[in-house]
C-alpha cells in the first residue's frame, strides 16, 4: 500500500496505522519524477515523515535532530475515511520540529526552497540534454516569442530557456500549475567534438578548465518574480556533473560547427560539461506573472557576454482527476 502526497507527506506511521495498511518497507525501484511523488509507508518502528527542505544527512555531516514525538504524530491522524489523497500536507513551523533521520526522496521535489542543492550538477547537464537535442530550427533558444517553450517538457520540472550567444528578449508561455520552474541565467557548455578539436578528444577536466574563465567572470546576475528578488537559495552557481549530448542535425551549433561549411555531425558526443547561475523557483499561483532574469560574463574565451530574459508567464490550473 502507497500512499499519495504533494510535497510533505503527514507523519506516515501514524497514517498508515489508521487506514490500517501494512507498515513494513516496500522494496521499490527509484521513481521518475512526477508532480505527486508516490512514497511506500515506513516500517512501524521508525515513525518518520519527509520535510521538504530535505538534506542527505549522509553527505552534509551535520547531526540529526530527533523526530516528532508519537502524541505529536497522533495529533495529525485524519479523521476516519479520509482518503490517501485526501491527507493534507504537513508544515513544519521551525527547524525544532523538523524531524531527523531523513530519507532520500525519490525523484526530483521542489519546495519553498528550491530543488535539493545536491540534485542540481545533474540536473545542469539535463538542462543541457534538453536544449542540445532539439533542432536549431525549433530551439527554445532561439525563440523570440515563447511559442517554442512547449517543446520537450515532461514531468514536474519546466525548463525555461536563455539565450544562444548574447542578447535579450521577452517570452510569454503557459506552464502547468505545479511545476517546478528551473533554468539558467547564465551558463556555459563545453562539449567534446573532436571534429573542430584537430581530432583529438578532450577529458571532462580538459573541457572544464577551457570555459573555467567564462564561468570565474561571471557579474551583474539578478532574478525577479512579479518584480520581487527571488531568495538567495534560489539562486546558485552550480558546476554540472559530466554529461553526454545527443545532437540532432540541425543543432545548436549551426552549419560551421566543425569548420566553415561542415556542421557537427548528428550523433551522440561525450564528454560534456557546464557551469553557471541557476534558479530553481517554487511553483506559482494559478494567474499571470513575470520572471526577468540577467546576467553578463567578461573573460578571454566570450568576450562580454549578456543574458537578459523576460517571461510573462501564465500558470494553468491542471485537473488530475
Amino acid at each position: 500500500m502507497v500512499l499519495r502526497a504533494s510535497v510533505l507527506p503527514e507523519p506516515l506511521e501514524a497514517v498508515c496505522r489508521q487506514l490500517g495498511v501494512s507498515h513494513r518497507v516496500l522494496n521499490v525501484p527509484r521513481l521518475l519524477p512526477t508532480r505527486n511523488a508516490i512514497y511506500p509507508c515506513p516500517e512501524r518502528s521508525k515513525g518518520r515523515s519527509w520535510p521538504c527542505s530535505h538534506r542527505n544527512p549522509g553527505a552534509t555531516g551535520r547531526a540529526v535532530k530527533p523526530a516528532l514525538s508519537r502524541a505529536a504524530a497522533l495529533k495529525s491522524i485524519p479523521s476516519e475515511g479520509a482518503r490517501p489523497n485526501e491527507i493534507r500536507e504537513r508544515r513544519f513551523r521551525d527547524r525544532r520540529d523538523r524531524p531527523g533521520a531523513l530519507h532520500p526522496l525519490p525523484g526530483k521535489v521542489a519546495c519553498a526552497q528550491g530543488l535539493p542543492p545536491g540534485q542540481l550538477p545533474t540536473l545542469t547537464g539535463e538542462w543541457w540534454q534538453w536544449a542540445l537535442s532539439i533542432p536549431n530550427s525549433v530551439s527554445p533558444l532561439s525563440d523570440a516569442t515563447g511559442e517554442r517553450c512547449m517543446i520537450g517538457q515532461r514531468g514536474s520540472i519546466w525548463l525555461l530557456a536563455g539565450i544562444s550567444g548574447t542578447g535579450s528578449t521577452t517570452r510569454s508561455c503557459d506552464v502547468p500549475a505545479g511545476a517546478t520552474m528551473f533554468f539558467p541565467v547564465i551558463n556555459f557548455v563545453n562539449v567534446n567534438t573532436p571534429c573542430n578539436q584537430n581530432g583529438v578528444n578532450f577529458t571532462a577536466k580538459q573541457l572544464q578548465a577551457q570555459i573555467q574563465p567564462a564561468i570565474d567572470g561571471i557579474h551583474s546576475v539578478s532574478v525577479t518574480v512579479d518584480g520581487q528578488d527571488v531568495k538567495t537559495t534560489l539562486l546558485r552557481l552550480v558546476v554540472s556533473d559530466p554529461f553526454e549530448a545527443a545532437l540532432p542535425a540541425d543543432n545548436v551549433f549551426g552549419p560551421d560547427g566543425c569548420s566553415t561549411g561542415v556542421p557537427v555531425s548528428p550523433g551522440i558526443y561525450s564528454p560534456a560539461v557546464d557551469g553557471g547561475d541557476y534558479v530553481s523557483l517554487p511553483p506559482l499561483s494559478p494567474g499571470a506573472h513575470t520572471i526577468h532574469f540577467h546576467g553578463e560574463s567578461d573573460s578571454t574565451v566570450f568576450d562580454h557576454v549578456v543574458q537578459d530574459v523576460t517571461y510573462n508567464l501564465t500558470v494553468v490550473p491542471v485537473s488530475l482527476k
